[in-house]
């Protein structure tokens, strides 16, 4: 069996095992689990800026929020219902964004990289706040039921036959084809690049690199992932607000990469759905300590397991692959 074909097997039975989660799940499993699923693409971004590039954002909910933003707008402001049109748009607002802002932020390094980027983040924050008239204020947009097509809605089900959800049948589509570009992005020249850079920054500029260029690139990159989720976010609840992009969302996501252990897709996906299904069901059953059992919890699994997820994860895969050679 060929590398590209154990490729291919690997995305295939990912996309069927998501699909037959779906199936046997109801509509609520399947709304927590495609929340997670757009959290993780977040995670992937910030696994490649902190792991890769050693560098921590805590605004990446701007980029969020701008794609949710941008979906909401157009619909207010210009009439538009094509689900795709929407996508695009908020996908390429985003990124442009990400490319304006990282400009800024890329020049710098290590807590000043951090507090520019929390900074960015606020402001947009207080723009998406104060101007109420423009934006809904601390009420946020409505987002009326889309179609791709003008045929295919986003909400609803897709197949009466089975508890599938459009909305989650989307979403898991555009993850899995996420999945395989972020991972050829971490095999990519680019990536080996930028762990030269953090390694030592002083001998890769000897050798001719530009960090300033590599840092951009992974940072517009980690804004396109944002703002992808923040448009499927806006697709998924209906409904968005300036929370999005406040600073506490900004630190979920952080904390959720560093649960995953900060250098693995397979850890930031895992960290995001145990995150997202501990904190809806402790808040349900704990209502405001929710906080202090989830803080409980992860401190536990942080102790047990000091690389995270990632490392649980490789633990298990070695121990799968003794067992497959000695049988």
């Amino acid at each position: 069996m060929t590398a590209t074909t154990t490729l291919l097997l690997k995305y295939f039975l990912s996309y069927a095992c998501l699909l037959v989660v779906g199936f046997l799940t109801t509509r609520h499993i399947q709304f927590i689990l495609a929340l997670a699923l757009i959290y993780s693409l977040v995670v992937i971004g910030l696994v490649i800026l902190i792991g890769y590039a050693g560098l921590v954002s805590f605004g990446q909910g701007a980029f969020y929020a701008i794609g949710g933003y941008s979906v909401g707008l157009m619909i207010k402001y210009f009439g538009i219902q094509n689900a795709e049109i929407l996508l695009i748009l908020g996908i390429l607002t985003s990124t442009v964004m990400s490319l304006v802002i990282g400009l800024a932020c890329t020049r710098t390094r290590r807590i000043a990289f951090a507090m520019i980027t929390l900074a960015f983040g606020m402001i947009i924050y207080t723009i998406l706040l104060k101007f109420y008239r423009f934006t809904g204020g601390t009420d946020g947009l409505r987002i009326p039921l889309l179609k791709f097509g003008g045929v295919f809605p986003v909400r609803g089900y897709s197949l009466s036959l089975f508890n599938l959800t459009n909305e989650y049948f989307i979403i898991i589509t555009v993850f899995i084809f996420i999945l395989f570009l972020s991972e050829r992005f971490i095999h990519s020249p680019i990536s080996y690049t930028l762990r030269a850079i953090k390694d030592a920054e002083v001998k890769a500029v000897s050798l001719g690199i530009s960090p300033a260029k590599a840092y951009l690139i992974a940072f517009i990159y980690a804004g396109f992932l944002a703002g992808l989720a923040g448009t499927l976010y806006a697709f998924l609840n209906a409904h968005i607000d300036p929370n999005m992009t406040y600073w506490t969302t900004s630190a979920e996501f952080v904390f959720i990469t560093i649960l995953g252990g900060g250098s693995g897709i397979p850890g930031a996906i895992f960290a995001s759905i145990l995150f997202l299904f501990l904190k809806t069901y402790l808040l349900a059953y704990t209502a405001y300590y929710w906080q202090f059992a989830i803080g409980i919890i992860f401190l536990l699994i942080i102790l047990l397991a000091p690389s995270g997820l990632t490392g649980i994860i490789d633990k298990i895969t070695r121990s799968l692959k003794k067992a497959l050679t000695k049988s």
